[in-house]
């Protein structure tokens, strides 16, 4: 049995715990799993409609726009340069290389690209299958759905 205090982080697990003749099996802030009910958030699933329960992973591939910022303070160098060159030649011979940098920083930005995972427990319920919880910890995951996965088969 392993208990953690509220706002400790983590996940507070019961295991075994009554509630109202009711054994629980796993409970944290957002999902509670009894001997005859599974709650994700607002959904509440009676463990006898339950006739299996699966895991599943998706994948999603995220990107962030390109970073541009050093090539916009280049090229509004260069430009202040060039306005200068009015009162000074030096002002014109610095405006070249800051255009040019800031042209090449431009075309060299990348975007940021990463894949994000999620971890999904998929309840079947007469004859329809749903996603019914969603995590990026698969710890979490696999601890409800061991959970579960004990209620289904009666505790």
């Amino acid at each position: 049995m392993t208990f953690q205090p509220p706002g400790w982080g983590g996940p507070q697990q019961s295991w075994g715990a009554q509630q109202g003749g009711d054994a629980v099996l796993y409970q944290d802030t957002q999902v509670t799993v009894t001997t005859t009910r599974f709650q994700a958030g607002p959904d509440m699933y009676p463990i006898r409609n339950i006739s299996a329960v699966s895991a599943d992973e998706r994948h999603t591939q995220r990107e962030n726009p390109a970073d541009t910022s050093g090539a916009i303070l280049c090229f509004i160098a260069g430009a202040l340069a060039i306005i200068g060159a009015v009162s000074s030649l030096w002002s014109l011979v610095a405006a070249p290389p800051f255009l040019i940098a800031g042209a090449v920083l431009a075309y060299r930005a990348e975007p940021k690209r990463w894949t994000e995972s999620h971890y999904v427990i998929i309840v079947n319920t007469a004859g329809m299958q749903r996603p019914a919880f969603w995590t990026t910890d698969r710890a979490h995951r696999d601890a409800i759905l061991t959970a579960l996965h004990r209620a289904v088969a009666g505790g």
